[in-house]
């Protein structure tokens, strides 16, 4: 389903395309797939993306800025690796996190609730 809507999407050719949740219900694959075949389209046709994600390591994957809103306040904006770290992500999810780095990359892994 999402493939298809996206399709629709992408066919109209607007220099803008906006997104909310692509990967939403997606198993850990397909979601790969679908964020990097948006990511790579938007690039080479030069279109601008925006997409909303819950997953800070989907956006540290394939986002070139993020903005992070927590109960309807930005409270960051720049390039996500720089915004996207363990305080952010205790303040906004509530989670305390491990830093995992491999391959050039930075993903964080949930590991306690903060009460």
């Amino acid at each position: 389903m999402q493939l298809a809507v996206i399709s629709r999407a992408l066919a109209q050719q607007s220099e803008l395309l906006i997104l909310d949740e692509p990967s939403n219900h997606l198993d850990f694959k397909n979601r790969f797939v679908v964020l990097d075949l948006i990511s790579r389209i938007a690039e080479k046709r030069k279109t601008a993306l925006v997409m909303s994600l819950h997953d800070p390591n989907d956006v540290l994957q394939f986002a070139n800025r993020a903005i992070v809103i927590n109960n309807g306040i930005i409270v960051a904006d720049g390039k996500p690796s720089d915004v996207i770290n363990y305080d952010l992500l205790a303040s906004v999810f509530g989670v305390k996190t491990e830093l995992i780095e491999g391959n050039g990359r930075k993903f964080y892994m949930p590991v306690g609730i903060i009460n």
